[in-house]
C-alpha cells in the first residue's frame, strides 16, 4: 500500500491509526513514513498521542526522517547558492 500513495490509500491510513489492534496502527504509521511530510505531518503528530510506544516511536521516527531529508535539501540549497554566489563575486 505505500507504493500506491494515491489520496484515496492516504485516507484510508489516517483512518487506520485509529484502529484498536497495535499492530494495524504500526503498520499504517511505517507506510505513512513512505509519503512526502507534507501529507502526513498532521496525523504522525496525533500518532505520537498514540497508547502503544512502538507506535509513538515509528512515528516520531517517521517525522525525524521526514525532517532530516528536508534539512539536507534545504542544506545542499544552501550550498549550491554559494558556490554560484563565488563564482559571480570572484570571477576566474
Amino acid at each position: 500500500m505505500g507504493e500506491i500513495k494515491s489520496d484515496t490509500s492516504l485516507v484510508s491510513l489516517i483512518k487506520v491509526l485509529h484502529n484498536r489492534e497495535v499492530q494495524v496502527r504500526r503498520a499504517a504509521v511505517l507506510t505513512l513514513s513512505k509519503y512526502p511530510l507534507s501529507q502526513t505531518e498532521s496525523a504522525l503528530k496525533e500518532a505520537l498521542d498514540d497508547e502503544n510506544w512502538e507506535v509513538r516511536m515509528y512515528a516520531k521516527a517517521a517525522l525525524n526522517r521526514s525532517s532530516d531529508n528536508e534539512r539536507k535539501s534545504i542544506e545542499k540549497t544552501h550550498v549550491f547558492l554559494l558556490d554560484i554566489y563565488e563564482f559571480i563575486t570572484y570571477p576566474f
